[in-house]
């Protein structure tokens, strides 16, 4: 299971449920929708009152309606730039590996053509690793920063 705390939800690889916080609640508990509002509710000891007027029933929900859509923008941003670094990472082991295994094993061993076109994609695929982790890392500083 992989929890995103920034983003306020969570992914199980083994069953494929997700959503956010309350949707871990119904799955955990086997609960609907409301009771799962109101054990967070009791849990955190937050105090909502969870039975607004209708006013303010939809204002609460075109609020929840925002944030959801922000938080999955969030948690696609992170996936989308989770995807291109481990796709650049296995680009760089693949280059790696080819490099490793045509390169000379003496001094008098000539370069093979392999080896040597393995050399101009690895330096490649390391500039974009590199720019794939710290395009990530200064995802994830942001989001720490904007949530404390």
């Amino acid at each position: 299971m992989q929890v995103y705390p920034d983003a306020g939800g969570f992914h199980c690889f083994v069953c494929g449920a997700g959503g956010d916080v309350i949707d871990f609640y119904q799955q955990y508990y086997s609960i609907g929708f409301r009771d799962a509002l109101e054990k967070i509710n009791d849990d955190f000891s937050l105090g909502l009152d969870l039975n607004p007027s209708q006013d303010e029933r939809h204002k609460q929900n075109e609020a929840a309606e925002r944030r959801r859509k922000r938080l999955l923008a969030i948690r696609s941003e992170q996936e989308r730039l989770e995807s291109a670094y481990n796709n650049a990472l296995t680009n760089w082991q693949y280059w790696d590996s080819l490099k490793q295994k045509s390169a000379p094993r003496s001094f008098t061993d000539e370069l093979s053509d392999t080896y040597v076109f393995a050399c101009q994609h690895i330096e490649q695929a390391a500039d974009e690793l590199g720019r794939a982790e710290a395009a990530l890392q200064a995802f994830r500083l942001e989001r720490k920063n904007k949530s404390g």
